[in-house]
């Protein structure tokens, strides 16, 4: 039975089909996780305090919070200053130790974040300048990861180590074109000049018959453009 404000009388105890339990008092309910249930080592007729089924209450908000914070890093790119803004939003109190958590088991890395933009966004054809002011002002991460990041030794990668990357991404680019495009993307990651065009002795030429294919294709994609324009289609 019921004893006041000293607690209360654990009656029955369920496991849920989410795996967490519900536990019900008199007069109450409350629903806890499998860790939360064992550290308190509870069963049916216990009596329960007020200050232990506080103490359950704080540690169920707790473990919500983890488990929205570790859904949004599954899903998305946070760093721990956008992490703790979404925490806190959600739940003010316990936003700093949930963050930590999630810092402590992998979940935000600030490091590892800004290096994977940083080498994303190069091969995109941003600068490195341009990367490193977004991902202090934005992203809001620590200056001193931000200055670490180099370009030039990003994965201790040479200039001819990306050649294959780019021939892909400028695959329909004329010779000239390819060369040029491909030359301004390593400038941009910020590799010298000197290097780059080493890198490119290495270059493979696209031949003749695809060259010309690919003129004829950009060619009779303005065709027909015009084509349209003309008989006021567009």
């Amino acid at each position: 039975m019921p004893y006041g404000k000293t607690g209360k009388r654990l009656h029955k105890i369920d496991i849920l089909r989410n795996g967490k339990i519900r536990l019900s008092f008199s007069g109450k309910e409350l629903v806890v996780s499998k860790d939360t249930f064992t550290n308190h080592f509870l069963y049916e007729g216990k009596d329960v305090s007020a200050q232990e089924i506080f103490q359950m209450e704080k540690e169920n908000s707790m473990d919500d919070l983890f488990r929205y914070g570790k859904r949004l890093a599954l899903r998305g790119a946070y760093s721990s200053f956008e992490m703790k803004e979404k925490l806190f939003a959600k739940n003010p109190k316990n936003a700093a130790k949930v963050l930590l958590n999630l810092i402590n088991e992998g979940f935000i890395d600030d490091k590892r974040l800004a290096h994977d933009i940083f080498e994303t966004k190069l091969l995109r054809g941003y600068g490195e300048e341009r990367i490193k002011r977004e991902l202090l002002l934005k992203k809001h991460i620590d200056v001193g990861i931000v200055n670490s990041l180099d370009a030039k030794k990003l994965d201790k990668k040479e200039a001819r180590d990306l050649i294959p990357l780019y021939e892909k991404k400028y695959a329909s680019c004329s010779n000239k074109e390819r060369r040029e495009k491909i030359k301004l993307s390593l400038l941009r990651r910020g590799f010298s000049e000197k290097d780059i065009d080493a890198a490119l002795s290495e270059l493979s030429p696209i031949p003749n018959s695809l060259e010309t294919k690919n003129a004829i294709c950009e060619a009779g994609v303005f065709y027909r453009r015009y084509q349209r324009k003309y008989n006021g289609k567009e």
